[in-house]
């Protein structure tokens, strides 16, 4: 193995005697096709990747590896963080996270009930509305001396 003087410099031999003879090309086919799954969380996902990144011998810098990473995301978070220039891997994080928030948010929404009778409160209770189209106006001043304008449907 000859002479060691680092760390570094073991690690370097071991890879060479022991990984598969193209282990780098492999290793980068399987970066660029790793996505994240319809289950995964952000966090999980992002550190798969970052594990994945770790064992390059050559890192590829923080940029590369957010254009990566955000490349291979679910739609829904790549539609949303789209308007977001991302510089780092804790931005990608923090808003990443924000949007899976939302969207566990928007999945459990429940409609408001229409069923009053079992509101304390029954004037406050939503109602839908029986025209889809309403129509307002404004009155002039000149119908109502007491007030400058009225909202009528």
């Amino acid at each position: 193995m000859g002479n060691l003087h680092s760390w570094d410099d073991l690690v370097d031999k071991l890879r060479s005697a022991f990984q598969p003879y193209d282990y780098e090309q492999a290793l980068w086919e399987e970066i660029r096709r790793r996505t994240q799954g319809s289950q995964e969380k952000l966090i999980n996902y992002i550190s798969v990747m970052e594990n994945m990144f770790a064992r390059l011998s050559d890192k590829p810098s923080e940029e590369t590896r957010v254009q990566i990473i955000r490349r291979n995301l679910l739609p829904y978070l790549q539609t949303q963080l789209a308007i977001f220039p991302l510089r780092d891997i804790h931005e990608l994080i923090r808003l990443g996270r924000s949007i899976e928030e939302t969207e566990f948010r928007v999945q459990r929404f429940c409609p408001p009930s229409t069923n009053t009778r079992l509101l304390v409160e029954p004037e406050f209770a939503y109602r839908k509305q029986t025209n889809s189209n309403p129509v307002y106006s404004v009155q002039a001043l000149n119908t109502n001396p007491s007030t400058s304008s009225v909202l009528t449907g």
